[in-house]
């Protein structure tokens, strides 16, 4: 977990090694050399991310599969910046509402389906953050 912004830009250079590493561990015949799932969420999205760290979230948003991963944006539904990336990552990200009960049309099946989050309790919560916040 990381809880400052100075550190954004060296955890996703580690991740755009890894796919890059993948890739040419594919292409070499070697085949996969240590694919797992993994789930990168990018809170508060986009501010506070350079246009650096901007440009390896849209290679991770593109090439991220190769490694397992997935990609989760925290943000506001408006706040998408003019900077290109970001403005593309709104444009085909699937935006759900964190208040819940909206109406959600998939477009892969384009069938409509209705997005409720899972809320904790107030223990769990604290458990789950204190569990996140040590590492």
């Amino acid at each position: 977990m990381i809880a400052d912004h100075s550190a954004i830009t060296a955890r996703l250079t580690s991740l755009v090694a890894a796919v890059d590493t993948e890739a040419l561990a594919r292409e070499s015949g070697m085949g996969d050399v240590g694919s797992s799932v993994r789930v990168l969420v990018l809170g508060d999205f986009p501010h506070g991310y350079s246009s650096e760290d901007m440009a390896m979230v849209g290679y991770l948003a593109e090439e991220g599969n190769t490694i397992g991963l997935s990609i989760l944006l925290v943000g506001e539904s408006g706040s998408a910046s003019m900077e290109p990336t970001s403005a593309r990552l709104a444009d085909v990200c699937l935006h759900l509402s964190a208040i819940g009960d909206d109406e959600v049309h998939d477009p892969w099946t384009g069938t409509a389906w209705r997005f409720e989050p899972d809320r904790l309790d107030p223990a769990s919560q604290a458990h789950v953050l204190a569990h996140f916040g040590r590492r």
